[in-house]
């Protein structure tokens, strides 16, 4: 399956937290879509790298035309997120009105690690 794995720009979690997002939203993941910027796309790199995953980098012209791109390639998108992410959201939004499987989600602090707990949207 093609996935956008995707979230905020504010930070950058650790592979487990990726890897925690990718079970929970139980995709068989074959391929990782990513905007190639910073934040949450550079843990997803590393994680796609570390599974020989096929990895697909969309470049970082006008937001819009961007996501419009990584949708049309994917059938679903798993968002790691904060809750202050605005790109987030509207990726989330129109991944959900292109009828893509959607998994959202939010990173919280337990006891200073970092966690990832699936939320719906």
């Amino acid at each position: 399956m093609r996935v956008i794995i995707a979230g905020s720009l504010s930070f950058e979690p650790t592979l487990t937290v990726v890897e925690n997002a990718v079970a929970a939203s139980q995709y068989d993941v074959t391929e990782v879509i990513t905007g190639g910027v910073h934040g949450v796309d550079g843990a997803v790199e590393r994680y796609a790298r570390s599974r020989k995953l096929r990895l697909h980098r969309f470049s970082d012209d006008e937001v819009g035309a961007k996501y419009q791109g990584m949708i049309r390639h994917a059938d679903g998108l798993i968002a790691i997120c904060d809750g202050t992410c605005v790109s987030t959201k509207i990726l989330v939004n129109a991944a959900r009105s292109h009828r893509l499987l959607v998994s959202v989600h939010k990173m919280e602090q337990d006891y200073g690690k970092p966690t990832c707990t699936q939320i719906r949207v």
